[in-house]
């Protein structure tokens, strides 16, 4: 049987609809190598030779520090290589989740139609929402969700290299305590080697005891850590690999940017660029301090940039240089604080600051991936949705199929805080509704 599969980029081609085979490789040339390394590009002079595959891998990460963004890099090389991923959601939505590809040039819908993208949603249940995936359970009972992980892992690995991404473990372990989601976490590390799997997964860094983190680390076979630093100045990341079983690497510290359209960057100090040195290997004493070894950007990545990337990399940011191609690195004001009573806001802006905080319960990756989808194929922008709700509630219920309604809920809710006025929620309306109420009772008020 043929399919007519879009490669990644966009091209259409007739591809044989074969899975991958057990290592990886596929059998259509639209699938890259499978002995490509798997890793991302803030990796590479780290960690030249990739993760090894398979493997059981831990992102250490501080809050805020962009381990979702890592995670979507990894997982989008795998796909890229032909590999299935069943991405195990404990705390947001899949629709969510799937938003998120859309900073990839990996097309998710191509993935999910040949079942190389799976999702096992442990989120909806603990909202009350019923779930509309393949795989779901209840996180709750760790016994039940342990034997429902275990047939999902046992039927997808059958004729493919699997990646487990369990999303994430910091919520297991707040959920269950330690011992039992340590326990769970070892059976299941256990089962994905016994498919000879690959296994991603994150714990928050500084949220748990160094035994816990002790333990966990002792499981696997590779560790990246990034943490992050603010002198109240500056807000700055880096990436250090703690471990990595079969592989060579560098333990030093690297400095790392965020870009919402580039991904994870390696930060270059201004001191670093000038018309008499090129791309130094000079660092700044704060990464000095913090361990980081002087480093050079690759002549490849500076020659692959073209005329706007070349822009953007000599455009200074206080003491740094941000290597993106797009100078907005988002679309989206910074949320603003309900204000009180007293003070006088105009209801369609109030509108605007209640949708911004409650897309943000999302994570900002994902709400920020929610504007511009709701720009490009809605033609909606942010300051146009009070005008257009309807438009606005149709598009989030296509996107996040039931948890729309908890979203639009957790927006009325703020909507009217932001007016001074009494919340009562009505199990009937939605955002529309809500706004509709908000204005006649702010109208009346007045």
């Amino acid at each position: 049987m043929t399919r007519n599969v879009k490669a990644i980029g966009g091209e259409s081609l007739g591809l044989q609809a074969v899975a991958p085979n057990k290592s990886g490789s596929g059998t259509s040339e639209g699938y890259v190598q499978a002995d490509e390394a798997f890793t991302a590009p803030v990796l590479r002079d780290v960690l030249p030779e990739g993760l090894p595959v398979p493997s059981a891998v831990l992102i250490l990460a501080d809050p805020g520090a962009g381990r979702e963004m890592l995670t979507l890099e990894l997982l989008s090389t795998r796909l890229r290589a032909g590999h299935k991923i069943l991405w195990i959601s404990l705390e947001n939505f899949p629709n969510a989740l799937r938003a998120t590809f859309e900073l990839t040039d990996v097309d998710k819908a191509i993935h999910e139609r040949v079942d190389s993208l799976e999702f096992f949603d442990c989120y909806s249940s603990q909202i009350g929402t019923k779930s509309t995936e393949r795989y779901s359970a209840d996180p709750s009972n760790l016994p039940n969700l342990s034997v429902a992980i275990s047939l999902a892992i046992s039927k997808l690995s059958r004729d493919a290299h699997l990646v487990v991404m369990l999303d994430s473990l910091s919520s297991l372990v707040q959920m269950a305590g330690a011992r039992a989601a340590i326990e769970f976490f070892r059976t299941l590390v256990g089962k994905v080697r016994s498919v000879e799997g690959g296994l991603l997964t994150t714990l928050n860094r500084k949220a748990f005891s160094p035994t816990v983190l002790a333990s966990v680390q002792e499981m696997v076979d590779g560790v990246l850590e990034l943490r992050m630093t603010d002198d109240q100045t500056d807000v700055r990341r880096y990436l250090r690999i703690r471990k990595m079983l079969g592989r060579r690497y560098d333990s030093m510290s690297i400095p790392y940017d965020i870009d919402q359209e580039s991904g994870i960057l390696h930060r270059i100090d201004s001191n670093s660029v000038g018309p008499a040195s090129g791309l130094t290997n000079s660092v700044s004493e704060h990464d000095r301090a913090e361990g980081v070894r002087p480093t050079s950007w690759p002549t490849s990545t500076v020659n692959g940039l073209g005329a706007n990337g070349l822009n953007g990399l000599l455009g200074m940011a206080k003491d740094r240089i941000y290597l993106s191609n797009n100078d907005n690195l988002s679309r989206v004001p910074p949320p603003v604080e309900p204000p009180s009573i007293t003070e006088s806001i105009a209801v369609e802006e109030a509108l605007l600051q209640a949708i911004d905080s409650g897309l943000l319960a999302l994570g900002e990756i994902v709400r920020d991936t929610l504007y511009d989808r709701f720009d490009k194929k809605y033609l909606l922008r942010r300051d146009e949705i009070p005008e257009r709700l309807d438009t606005f509630h149709n598009a989030l219920g296509m996107m996040l199929g039931a948890g729309a309604k908890v979203i639009e809920t957790q927006i009325a809710k703020s909507l009217v805080s932001r007016l001074g006025l009494d919340f009562t929620e009505n199990v009937d309306w939605t955002i529309v509704n809500y706004f509709d109420y908000a204005r006649k009772a702010r109208a009346a008020r007045e």
